[in-house]
């Protein structure tokens, strides 16, 4: 994001839709039970950036 600011107001959109995809291989990968998982994203973007942000 510090390189690349504009694309901010796309990662709402972005996030709703990769979200599913990643539960559905989570729920495979895991073997636990698809209620295990929220059926939509519980992190909001500002969140998942922070989290980004922690992994480096």
């Amino acid at each position: 994001m510090r390189d690349s600011p504009s694309l901010r107001p796309g990662l709402d959109e972005l996030a709703a839709s990769r979200y599913p995809g990643a539960r559905k291989q989570a729920i495979l990968e895991t073997g636990l039970a698809p209620s295990s998982f929220p059926e939509t994203c519980p992190f909001s973007v500002e969140q998942l950036l922070e989290e980004d942000e922690l992994a480096n």
